[in-house]
């Protein structure tokens, strides 16, 4: 029975990995060939022990290695090359002009004369090269010793926490989480709140948890080879929202409820093939699995906790976002789910993240957004997701309309060029009536007017922002009805973004200085032969990073401060009047610094 256990838990851990590695094989041993006295082992010294380093089959011929002593002499003669072999040749040549070299007459070196060069091809030094020590014996330090040296380890930490002042969360400090059964709270089994990641295996692995002021977002596979057993346990969302608590502190403890807070459902998308539903419910649906179409219908496809905190160190309110749907299973019962989950934490209203401070970080989202104004005054309204393009449903990939609940837009991200996509399912009478609408498609609809300069714009100064240009196209699509074609189309958007690093040379800081907005048309053909069934036709939004490189360094040099110090105009007043009441005739500089030195030679004589 133990040993039953210790593999389900095996399997557990180890998941797909641990399955190839069931059965073990092992070569089998000719026990004639077993020496009856063991031999010492082996020492290197002072001896290249590497005599042929190719040879990596027993008893069995390795191609191209000639020192294999497996190989045959027919096997030999069918190499169509030369390994290496492990020792440097004994015979160095070393060829110079002869008319610049008097052989050495007594013969301590051999030469020849090789295309009209002297050759040394035999060299009598003593020495017989560098070799490495001998190791020593091996120790119970030796392992930490050595692991010492290195600066990485992918052993897992277990250090001591050091001792704190109060009970409330550090950055990185796990959440604790506790779970409402018959109305009372009770720790969860880990006692913090569950948060699954992609394990080694990318299957969803439960034993992970949100760490405090840490965003987090990943994506893994939920599967299973009996969906209607599963259906209701593993693919339930109930089981991270509903009667789910996180623990206002870190040492927030059960019995006292008034430090937990009920993890509250925000937001719910029924998500299908067809496209999202925003569902108006307070609660969540329970899983139902269905024999006949084998769908288990509501099961989780994604979570997302928004944490509310206080910078003292306290969780003040979680809420969840779910997108539920329909999971059907293969005919043998297996089905595997992509899921995602993801950790974001709000301060307060107000607190916003920057995209650098002051020049963009590689990788952080374009500052995007469009003027917005109140009487007299302008500012930005920023977009929270930065600069997107292409909206879409994230399960079809099909385009939709910007601002649709439910779907999602490709972010893009400061220096990273990519290419974007999504399809417009059309039958042939919507690709007509959308050709004769003309080019006014509005999936490339961009939402925002102007980006960031700096990855630390404020909404609050237009000066921040650069307005992105957009080219006009005036040609109008046209529709064939003997090609069942419409050109003109458009179908592509290029955004070019000119960016320049500025600042001190070896602290640069990225600018955008502007972004161009290009739009492209091609042909779209219907090639379907029911004209009544919908065919997919391809959008693209490219994006280009172009940085403009500097002409030249500006070396600045600071103008040197003056020798004597400023003084003011009326220093030796009333000693320099202008005749006119009005206007003071300022003294010079040098003036003043003479007057200064006069009076103090005076002061100094008169009290010595």
């Amino acid at each position: 029975m133990q040993i039953m256990k210790w593999a389900v838990a095996l399997f557990h851990i180890c998941g797909v990995v641990c399955v190839h590695a069931q059965v073990l094989v092992t070569y089998p041993i000719d026990f004639t060939q077993v020496p009856s006295t063991q031999p010492s082992p082996l020492v290197a010294g002072n001896n290249d022990i590497g005599t042929c380093t190719c040879d990596l089959t027993v008893s069995a011929c390795d191609d191209n290695c000639v020192c294999d002593a497996d190989c045959s002499a027919a096997e030999v003669a069918r190499f169509s090359g030369s390994l290496p072999q492990g020792p440097q040749p004994s015979q160095v040549f070393v060829c110079v002009d002869p008319n610049f070299v008097q052989s050495n007459a007594r013969g301590e070196i051999t030469s020849t004369i090789v295309d009209n060069m002297l050759c040394v091809y035999k060299n009598n030094n003593p020495s017989k090269g560098s070799f490495f020590p001998t190791p020593g014996a091996v120790t119970s330090s030796s392992y930490t010793t050595t692991a010492a040296l290195y600066p990485y380890s992918y052993n897992p930490s277990f250090a001591t926490q050091p001792a704190r002042s109060d009970g409330n969360y550090d950055v990185d400090d796990t959440i604790t989480g506790a779970v409402s059964l018959l109305g009372t709270l009770t720790a969860t089994a880990s006692g913090f709140l569950t948060f699954p990641a992609r394990g080694f295996t990318s299957e969803c692995s439960d034993r992970n948890f949100p760490r405090y002021r840490r965003d987090y977002s990943h994506s893994c596979l939920r599967s299973t080879s009996n969906l209607p057993s599963t259906c209701t346990s593993a693919y339930d969302a109930n089981q991270y929202v509903t009667n789910v608590y996180a623990g206002i502190l870190r040492s927030a403890v059960p019995s006292i409820s008034s430090q937990y807070v009920s993890i509250t459902l925000s937001s719910l998308i029924y998500r299908t093939i067809a496209g999202d539903t925003v569902l108006a419910t307070s609660s969540l649906p329970v899983p139902t699995y269905n024999a006949g179409t084998s769908t288990c219908d509501n099961a989780l496809i994604s979570l997302a906790y928004t944490f509310n905190y206080d910078p003292a160190g306290t969780v003040t309110a979680v809420s969840a976002r779910v997108v539920i749907g329909p999971v059907t299973a293969s005919a043998a019962g297996f089905v595997s789910v992509p899921q995602t989950y993801a950790a974001s934490w709000n301060v307060s209203q107000s607190a916003r993240p920057r995209s650098g401070n002051p020049g963009y970080v590689v990788g952080l989202p374009v500052l995007a957004g469009t003027l917005s104004t109140s009487g007299s005054l302008t500012a930005v309204s920023q977009f929270a997701a930065g600069l997107t393009v292409l909206s879409h449903n994230p399960s079809t990939f099909l385009c939709a309309v910007p601002n649709l609940a439910g779907h999602t837009r490709y972010n893009v991200t400061f220096g990273e060029d990519g290419s974007f996509g999504c399809f417009v399912s059309l039958t042939l009478a919507n690709l007509q009536t959308l050709c004769a609408a003309g080019n006014t498609l509005p999936y490339f609809n961009l939402l925002a007017t102007h980006v960031g300069s700096f990855g630390n714009a404020s909404n609050l100064l237009t000066r921040d922002w650069v307005q992105m240009s957009t080219n006009s196209l005036t040609e109008s699509p046209v529709f064939t009805a003997s090609t069942q074609s419409c050109s003109g189309i458009i179908t592509s958007l290029t955004l070019r973004v000119l960016t320049a690093d500025v600042g001190a040379f070896n602290n640069p800081q990225r600018e955008i200085l502007g972004v161009s907005v290009n739009y492209a048309t091609s042909t779209w053909q219907f090639i379907g032969r029911n004209s009544g069934t919908a065919q997919r036709f391809p959008l693209v939004a490219t994006v280009q990073f172009l940085n403009v490189p500097p002409p030249a360094l500006n070396y600045f040099t600071p103008s040197p401060p003056p020798v004597l110090p400023a003084l003011p105009n009326d220093v030796l007043y009333p000693l320099y009047l202008a005749s006119s009441a009005s206007s003071v005739r300022p003294p010079s500089t040098l003036l003043s610094f003479l007057s200064l030195c006069t009076l103090w030679a005076v002061g100094y004589l008169a009290f010595p």
